[in-house]
C-alpha cells in the first residue's frame, strides 16, 4: 500500500476532492501519483477563481472554493 505524506509536518495526506470517509491509501505508485496530480489540480482551480473574484472586486473569501 501508498500513501501520500505531506514532508512540512509528517501528516498522512487525503485528498481535497474526496469524501471525507473514503481511504489514503493506494494500491500502487502510479495512483498515488494520480492522487498528487488531482490535489494539485483542485488548488490550482482554487486559485483561479480566488483570483477572478479579486479581479471583479470582491474579497478572497467570496470565491466557491
Amino acid at each position: 500500500m501508498y500513501i501520500i505524506v505531506d514532508k512540512s509536518d509528517m501528516s498522512i495526506h487525503r485528498e481535497p476532492s474526496k469524501r471525507s470517509y473514503a481511504g489514503t491509501q493506494y494500491k500502487n505508485a502510479g495512483a498515488a501519483k494520480a492522487g498528487i496530480t488531482r490535489t494539485i489540480k483542485h488548488y490550482n482551480k482554487a486559485k483561479a477563481q480566488v483570483a477572478e473574484a479579486v479581479a471583479n472586486g470582491e474579497s478572497e473569501y467570496m470565491a466557491p472554493m
